[in-house]
């Protein structure tokens, strides 16, 4: 059996190398097969995706050494990706989408970070506006695409 924790390690400190951080890595069944999917943070080109893959691949060589066959899938996490909450402050200067658990949908620039709770930059008709929302009312955070 693949052994995650040792795997995660070796491909963080391969591709931090180049610059890159690991997003997420879980192995899963589709249609019959083992897929190994690497998502990246940042955002990669095909080009960079080939050449991360190729890293990936050598470090799997080396480290993996159960009889498991499976197929590696590198990818950017993607735009929207998901946020964890105590990950917030990597955010900060980003454009975020934020529910909350009382089903408020916020959009805007995520300002400052503080213990209790976070500080949007959000347009209300046209008028930018800062707003206040505790950590703890937080249900939902990704990044968003501004239009």
């Amino acid at each position: 059996m693949l052994e995650k924790t040792l795997v995660e390690e070796a491909i963080s400190r391969a591709i931090a190398q180049d610059g890159y951080h690991l997003y997420s890595l879980r192995l899963y069944k589709k249609r019959g097969d083992l897929i190994l999917a690497v998502e990246i943070d940042e955002s990669l080109n095909l080009e960079q995706i080939t050449a991360v893959s190729e890293k990936i691949s050598a470090v799997l060589d080396e480290v993996d050494k159960s009889d498991e066959h499976y197929i590696l899938d590198v990818s950017s996490a993607g735009i929207e990706r998901a946020i964890a909450l105590d990950d917030i402050d990597k955010a900060l200067g980003s454009y975020i989408h934020v529910e909350t658990d009382n089903k408020e949908v916020y959009e805007g620039d995520l300002r400052e970070v503080k213990d209790e709770d976070i500080v949007l930059k959000i347009k209300v008709k046209n008028l930018n506006k800062e707003i206040t929302i505790a950590k703890k009312a937080i249900k939902k955070l990704r990044y968003a695409v501004k239009f």
